[in-house]
């Protein structure tokens, strides 16, 4: 089994040492450390390196391979072959009081975990974490961890109990030191380890792999955490302001991932630690460093600006995805310049010629950003894709003229009696889970719903705006033209009003395709292997925006309508450099409205530059 498969990547002498450094431990000789998930020992290596005694280092690893490894490079530490979870782990974690738990946890989806822990796997590794808490000598309350252990979701990566147990672990006023991948804020199953976190950690800082170079075989960008527990549990932690440092692949050298930084004098590691240490606000092509909250929502570029919390859904605006129908080949047909529908099962397949799209159940559908071009506003007629949309029996269908139905019977009778190709595969359509929660076959007596009768859309389905899920350039939404009448497939988030205020969605237009949304977006929003942004709904619903009253909505709807109907590139940028500007005056605070502006437009166009090396 590769290592990919099971969530298996060593951290390597440079994120190691990055580690090491980031976590600024300030009397190492005299340090308990443990990586409870110890792989080949490389945090362990960089430990000893930086002045820990080999003897005070202790390590855990499943894979017995990996500790002997381990083992080899560190004769006089101590490691355990044994599932870091179990209960049998629990003598070496009460054997000493941890003043550091460092670790790069396993990232094993909640899907595989059958092939490590059995049947009923979750409910196992549940099981075996809470028995391990229990048995722990705690210097204080584990009622935290109790509770996270017995409430995260069973749709958690096998790093979430891992977290909750390395949590767990370090003394008060110890520190713990983790990779994570930069979704780890993105992902709602992940709440309970920032309840944790804010229960009884202070967040030192988090550095940022911007380049996705430190694991280039998992094709994510890596995030490093490092936190203190508090002394005091009774006191409130302060993760509102939190040091993000960002490093680039220019950053790095050979032997280090801060080795060619450069910085009022300095150089090298030295810069880095500087600033850990100093917590200074920085932004250039290797490094930027500011302050964020915990959402990772920040505004470095305004440091002055009040704290804001609104949201858009204060903007009365809702995100969601498009439409998944579980069998894209038979749903979507496509309509030719003379108005007749096929698709290839539909052609090659069923015998058919292409249909007269009027005389059939259909709704235009957006599929593919191709389908777009270069203008703000998505016509329906200019959509490529039909959405097949039957909401009645087709023997109890009227309203279908009978050339039409006669073929509608084929199309049907066809997919029912054969497996066809779909996305490469050969597939019996009817048969596909998400497609049989529709209703059986057409041969089936007295029922009202069957295979091929789609539920009933939702709004999140037919959209005011769309904005792509896969963006290779810069973030843009399109305003959907007709009020609601283009089904959005599942490749787009969707945004819709409260209302169906087309007012509102002329000012979510301007609003989404600001210098400062697309900002927010490219500093939340997960950056893929090739460099591509993806841009989900949960990304979109943690936005933090200007609060929406009635002057700047008056001046958004405005530019809306006019940058919906821009004709030339030029034409949109004019637009959007007003957008900016009303923007920027209402968001700045203590700072001239053009500075901040130009202060977003830098970093965007660096970010965008770091994400497509």
């Amino acid at each position: 089994m590769s290592n990919k498969e099971i969530g298996q990547f060593f951290s390597g002498p440079r994120v190691s040492n990055l580690l090491v450094l980031a976590a600024e431990i300030a009397d190492i000789e005299s340090t308990y450390a443990i990586d409870p998930m110890v792989g080949q020992a490389d945090m362990l290596v960089a430990l000893q390196q930086h002045g820990a005694h080999a003897e005070r280092l202790y390590g855990i690893d499943i894979d017995g391979d990996a500790v002997n490894a381990a083992k080899a490079r560190l004769g006089n530490s101590y490691f355990l072959k044994c599932d870091a979870l179990s209960p049998s782990a629990t003598d070496l974690y009460n054997s000493h009081e941890w003043d550091l738990v460092i670790t790069n946890p396993p990232y094993v989806r909640y899907q595989a975990l059958d092939t490590f822990y059995g049947e009923n796997s979750v409910e196992t590794i549940r099981k075996r974490l809470i028995e391990t808490l229990e048995a722990l000598d705690a210097a204080r309350s584990k009622r935290p961890y109790l509770e996270a252990a017995r409430s995260y979701s069973g749709l958690s990566d096998l790093a979430v109990p891992c977290w909750i147990l390395c949590a767990c672990l370090v003394k008060p006023g110890g520190k713990l030191a983790m990779v994570l991948p930069d979704a780890w804020l993105k992902r709602e199953y992940a709440s309970v380890i920032y309840d944790v976190l804010n229960t009884d950690f202070t967040i030192d800082r988090i550095i940022i792999d911007e380049s996705r170079t430190w694991f280039p075989d998992a094709q994510v960008k890596t995030n490093l955490l490092i936190a203190t527990k508090r002394n005091d549990s009774r006191t409130t932690p302060d993760n509102t302001h939190v040091h993000h440092i960002g490093l680039s692949k220019r950053a790095a050298s050979e032997h280090s991932l801060s080795g060619a930084l450069a910085y009022k004098g300095h150089a090298g590691d030295e810069v880095f630690v500087d600033l850990c240490r100093n917590g200074v606000n920085l932004s250039n092509s290797f490094v930027w460093a500011r302050r964020e909250d915990l959402s990772r929502v920040s505004y470095a570029s305004c440091p002055e600006a009040k704290t804001r919390t609104v949201s858009l859904r204060d903007w009365r605006l809702n995100v969601g995805q498009g439409l998944r129908t579980g069998a894209n080949g038979f749903f979507y047909l496509m309509e030719n310049e003379d108005g007749r529908v096929s698709n290839s099962i539909w052609e090659n397949c069923a015998g058919l010629e292409p249909a007269n799209a009027c005389r059939l159940p259909l709704m235009p559908a957006l599929r593919y950003q191709d389908e777009i071009g270069d203008a703000y506003t998505v016509a329906a007629r200019k959509t490529g894709y039909r959405l097949l949309l039957i909401s009645k029996p087709i023997e109890n269908s009227p309203d279908i003229a009978e050339r039409e139905l006669t073929s509608l019977r084929k199309y049907i009778d066809y997919c029912e009696e054969h497996d066809v190709v779909q996305g490469g595969r050969r597939q019996h359509i009817p048969s596909l889970s998400a497609v049989r929660t529709n209703g059986p076959l057409s041969s089936t007596p007295d029922v009202d719903r069957y295979w091929y009768m789609l539920p009933a859309l939702k709004d999140r389905h037919l959209p005011d705006l769309v904005i792509p899920r896969i963006n290779g350039g810069v973030v843009r939404a399109y305003l959907l033209a007709g009020g609601r009448q283009v089904v959005a497939d599942a490749n787009f988030s969707t945004i819709w009003v409260s209302g169906k205020d087309r007012k509102m969605a002329h000012a979510a237009l301007a609003l989404l395709n600001s210098t400062y949304v697309r900002l927010e977006l490219e500093r939340h929003c997960s950056v893929l292997g090739g460099g591509a942004l993806k841009c989900e709904a949960v990304s979109l619903r943690k936005l933090e925006l200007p609060k929406p009253k009635s002057e700047l909505i008056e001046a958004l709807s405005r530019r809306g309508a006019e940058l919906a109907i821009a004709r030339t590139i030029d034409e949109a940028t004019a637009i959007q450099t007003s957008i900016d500007s009303d923007i920027a005056h209402v968001m700045a605070v203590n700072e001239q409205a053009s500075v901040l502006l130009a202060r977003w437009r830098e970093e965007l166009d660096i970010r965008l530059k770091l994400r497509n090396e």
